[in-house]
């Protein structure tokens, strides 16, 4: 116990000494003597080698750039940098860093004083000028931009409409939401996240559209954020989220900048996060789940036929399981006869109830599709198609599962790839619940976990709205994109308590066809 209470003890002294070494950096600013800057700079970075402390003589004044090897492009600093300093200049005037600053080619530049700020701009892949005499140094844009390009994302492929995805720069992806919304109410927020990542965090709404309440709620949960590093969206997500305990996700992702465009027209707020493809967006309702872009590109009875579709997918993925285990245990009557003669002649011979079969064989299906995502891309296709082949061959002749759970399993695994990518370990979770409750009460125990699935589905809320909304509570006017998309020229309100303006088009018609005679 005594030993227990002195490592608490020790480690609230580091965290204490810790805690004011941070606060004394934030208060620590740049003195006049150019060797004491570099010597505070350099010891603040740890003296790590990767830090280059370069040293120039601009017009008899000493001066020295400081900045990170990889992190800062060395040719844009010898470009934008060196070459403009080392010329020779007749200025007689008294060089400064303002003078400095209409010298040198950087795109951008920045005065920065405090040491804090300096060191986060350093770690980012900027460029630190300091010079002789002067207690503030020059910040210059010199970032090496290393992204991959701009390729279609793999979860969210489309027929029609834009291939483009986002990827992992975050300047680069709001500029490919801006370049479809050219408008300025478009509106971008920057915030800093992270302790030792600093990672760089944006929101994005449109002005006038998006409610101020909600804009000013994701700030606020946002800024609620206190952790030692942000490294991709999923850990802001887990933070932000109205319910974190719940299967279903409250927050949409998405990799697609058409999709973010078109839900920040609808009224919804976009958050964006440094070094990773996918895009959040809130608030999310539980219908969007089953809604595609191409539903939106294509003919409005296709797009229709095609939610349902995934609608009756999901239905078939989380639900098609139980409904066997409880109709041939329990309810054996609902069957013809010859169909039950079928399926028993074809399960003759497994030692295992149903419920167990459809657990073994939906284990393997998991198993197989974890491997499949995990196995080098060459190898990936080949050894789940044969994987699944041989294994289902093999457990059916071995006697281990039946023909009818093998026909089953293989639905539950063709449905569950039409829904949205973000349900799949959702529907894991409540295959199994439906699956218990029909081995247990049959079609009674289905139904009481439909209900509770129902009840906790009203329950939920993201940023203020009702998860089922415009099912609970009912909203008519926006069942014109729920379960059918109506044609665009019908749809002339936004989704109901979604946005601040309701009203996407002031007059609703249709246009007139214009006969050739005419």
């Amino acid at each position: 116990m005594k030993k227990l209470m002195k490592q608490l003890k020790n480690t609230a002294y580091k965290k204490m000494f810790s805690s004011q070494e941070e606060d004394s950096k934030e208060e620590l600013t740049l003195k006049a003597s150019l060797a004491n800057n570099r010597h505070l700079i350099k010891n603040s970075l740890g003296n790590s080698s990767d830090i280059i402390i370069r040293d120039l003589l601009v017009n008899g004044v000493q001066c020295s750039l400081v900045y990170i090897d990889d992190l800062a492009d060395k040719s844009k600093v010898q470009e934008y940098i060196v070459e403009p300093l080392i010329k020779d200049f007749n200025d007689r005037d008294r060089i400064s860093l303002n003078w400095l600053s209409n010298k040198v080619a950087s795109p951008e530049v920045r005065f920065e004083a405090k040491l804090k700020e300096i060191l986060a701009y350093i770690n980012a892949g900027q460029t630190v000028l300091l010079l002789e005499g002067e207690t503030v140094a020059l910040i210059l844009d010199t970032i090496n931009e290393q992204y991959r390009s701009v390729t279609t994302p793999p979860t969210e492929l489309v027929v029609r409409g834009s291939h483009e995805g986002f990827i992992e720069s975050i300047s680069k992806n709001v500029s490919m939401v801006r370049k479809r919304l050219k408008t300025p109410n478009f509106r971008v927020i920057d915030q800093q996240l992270g302790l030792y990542t600093n990672t760089s965090i944006s929101i994005c709404y449109i002005d006038g559209i998006a409610k101020d309440e909600v804009v000013e709620e994701v700030k606020k949960r946002l800024g609620q954020i206190d952790l030692d590093g942000i490294l991709e969206s999923g850990y802001l997500e887990e933070f932000i989220s109205d319910a974190p305990f719940s299967p279903f996700p409250t927050i949409g992702i998405t990799q697609k900048p058409d999709i973010v465009a078109a839900k920040l027209l609808e009224g919804r707020v976009a958050i964006f996060c440094d070094g990773t493809p996918v895009v959040m967006t809130a608030p999310f309702l539980f219908i969007e789940n089953f809604q595609t872009p191409d539903d939106y590109y294509n003919r409005p009875y296709f797009s229709s036929i095609f939610r349902l579709i995934r609608m009756l997918s999901i239905l078939i993925s989380f639900m098609l399981p139980s409904l066997y285990v409880a109709v041939v245990n329990y309810h054996p009557d609902f069957l013809p006869t010859n169909f039950l003669m079928t399926i028993a002649s074809a399960s003759e011979g497994v030692p295992f109830p149903k419920f167990i079969e459809v657990i073994f064989m939906g284990l393997i299906f998991e198993i197989l599709r974890e491997a499949g995502l995990r196995i080098p891309t060459p190898m990936g296709q080949t050894v789940s198609i044969v994987g699944a082949l041989v294994l289902g061959e093999a457990a059916v002749g071995a006697g281990l599962v039946g023909q009818p759970v093998i026909i089953v399993t293989a639905l539950v695994a063709i449905s569950s790839f039409a829904v949205n990518f973000a349900l799949t370990s959702t529907l894991i979770i409540m295959r199994l619940a439906f699956l218990i409750g029909g081995a247990v009460l049959g079609l009674f125990g289905v139904t009481l976990v439909l209900l509770g699935l129902i009840i906790h589905l009203a329950s939920i809320r993201s940023f203020g709205m009702n998860f089922l909304s415009p099912l609970a509570p009912l909203a008519v006017s926006s069942w014109k994109d729920s379960f059918l998309r109506l044609p665009w020229w019908l749809m002339g309100t936004r989704p109901a308590r979604l946005s601040e303006n309701p009203v996407r088009q002031k007059k609703i018609k249709q246009l007139k066809q214009v006969s050739s005679d005419e």
